[in-house]
């Protein structure tokens, strides 16, 4: 006799749209099952309607309400450093194909200063957290974030984490959190777009963004890897860019870090980028063109570019299917002196001021430069110290600018300071040499910049017409408490519109015999 065991085996699978988790923080409350860990500092999540907001206008919120509903998730401290982890309970994807984590983000900046959130996940609660994401970029509005889960998270004990901390920004906020099953979905382009920095750019200045491209893919499956971008001159005079160049980020901050190794050529008005593969991630990413201006670049040409139909190459396929031709373009004004730091300076620095390549050795400071590989810091790998007073400031001055045949004279340069709120950090001029010197920005309030930022200064009244123009960068005081990064400076430049003619005395015309008069009339 024979005898036949069948075993039958069953095999559980989500199908797409299945929900694992959701939380739209409606309750004004912690979602029932949520935990929250304290990571530094007393401060809690918050749920409220809105953002963060100045105590003396506790109406005016950043952003001004929930994304959706009433209710949004807030952590907010008016400080730095206080951090703190909201947890999911744990859930079950060991039958998921392909989840996805999906929430609304805005974190406002508040003087420059822009909060942070991580996102981790653990597979079991004694295990370490993962990290999957992190968020650093000013979102005055509402943004939808996606993140493809990682393979690891098909286990039965899933928990996410969303980690906020303060930097004196407005809040990080969340809302409308979701994972859920989207089930194998092809990697597609959605849409592409190209937009304008429209920043004024010094000649003689190298690595100036000028536009970026916005490449928004929707899909789970497959890759997207572009390998070819081409871009059409539209400025003045294409023979005043000495080098284009391209890079990438997720978000719509640039980053000079993250550059596209490639070859590129330059075909009359063309610009060729290939031999590169670039992978495209879900949702945003962001292509960005830099130009380095030459020396010669005359005052008032623009520098703008488009992106014709067919540009891109993304897969074999190209992108997009008509030209894309952004409003704005970015002006160039002519330097009367300009420095990158590059080479032999004859700034004037003491004490820890020092030109060289910045090593993020400061609390908060950077680890790059923003063009080239040198910076000029406060300490290129530490603090400014404690219990600086006045008539012991540090100091770097610039070299003489000669702005006697210039007006509308601006100062331009990029910064990344960060200062204690009790410390000042002061930007000085003189157009005596140095004799006197008059104050064009200090701080009020804490600067923590987080980001390479582009700053201006228009000092046309104080250096029209002048001839002994300097710029002083200055940490002026400090107490003997918290002490950070302080300044670091790339880019630098002063700026001005050359006075080509002008109403004045050329020469005095002694009267003339064939008038009838002689010297000694009366006029």
């Amino acid at each position: 006799m024979t005898v036949i065991f069948l075993l039958t085996i069953a095999l559980k699978s989500y199908t797409q749209g299945e929900v694992f988790l959701t939380a739209d923080f409606e309750g004004g409350s912690k979602p029932s099952g949520w935990t929250e860990v304290r990571v530094s500092g007393l401060k809690y999540w918050e749920y409220q309607n809105g953002g963060g907001a100045n105590t003396s206008l506790p109406d005016f919120r950043h952003p001004a309400a929930a994304y959706e509903g009433n209710y949004n998730a807030l952590f907010f401290s008016q400080g730095v450093g206080p951090t703190s982890r909201l947890i999911t309970p744990a859930m079950n994807l060991s039958y998921s194909i392909k989840p996805v984590l999906s929430f609304w983000l805005a974190m406002d900046e508040w003087d420059g200063s822009t909060d942070q959130l991580k996102i981790y996940y653990r597979t079991k609660s004694y295990l370490p957290w993962q990290l999957l994401e992190t968020y650093t970029a000013t979102l005055s509005v509402w943004t939808k974030k996606e993140i493809i889960l990682p393979d690891e998270v098909k286990v039965t004990t899933l928990q996410i984490a969303f980690e906020a901390k303060s930097n004196y920004g407005y809040g990080v906020c969340i809302d409308n959190v979701l994972i859920d099953e989207r089930g194998v979905l092809p990697r597609t382009v959605s849409t592409v777009n190209m937009y304008q920095t429209k920043e004024t750019v010094a000649s003689g200045t190298t690595g100036n963004p000028i536009a970026f491209v916005e490449i928004e893919t929707s899909g789970n499956s497959g890759s997207l890897n572009l390998t070819q971008a081409n871009f059409n001159y539209t400025g003045t005079d294409i023979n005043e860019i000495n080098a284009f160049k391209i890079y990438y980020t997720r978000d719509s901050v640039f980053t000079p870090t993250s550059q596209i190794i490639g070859t590129s050529n330059i075909v009359g008005n063309n610009i060729q980028f290939s031999g590169f593969s670039q992978a495209l991630q879900l949702g945003l990413n962001y292509i960005w063109v830099t130009a380095d201006i030459k020396s010669s670049a005359l005052h008032n040409n623009n520098v703008d570019i488009e992106l014709p139909a067919n540009g891109l190459t993304i897969n074999s396929i190209t992108y997009p299917s008509v030209a894309k031709t952004p409003t704005g373009k970015s002006l160039i004004e002519e330097s009367i002196i300009t420095t990158d730091f590059e080479s032999a300076s004859s700034w004037s620095l003491n004490n820890s001021w020092a030109i060289g390549v910045p090593l993020g050795g400061g609390t908060y400071d950077p680890n790059h430069s923003f063009a080239g590989t040198k910076v000029l810091a406060t300490n290129l790998n530490g603090n400014y110290p404690s219990n600086i007073t006045v008539g012991g400031e540090h100091n770097a001055i610039s070299p003489q600018a000669n702005a006697t045949y210039y007006k509308n004279v601006n100062l331009r340069y990029r910064r990344w300071l960060n200062i204690e709120s009790l410390d000042r950090s002061r930007v000085w001029l003189s157009n005596d040499d140095g004799s006197s010197w008059s104050n064009v920005m200090e701080n009020q309030f804490q600067i923590q910049d987080r980001v390479w930022k582009y700053l201006l200064h228009d000092i046309s009244s104080l250096s029209t017409r002048k001839g002994n123009v300097k710029v002083k960068f200055s940490i002026d005081e400090s107490d003997n408490s918290i002490e950070y990064g302080g300044w670091n400076i790339d880019n630098f430049a002063i700026t001005g519109d050359f006075i080509a003619s002008d109403v004045g005395l050329k020469s005095m015309v002694a009267p003339i015999v064939k008038c009838g008069l002689t010297s000694a009339e009366v006029v």
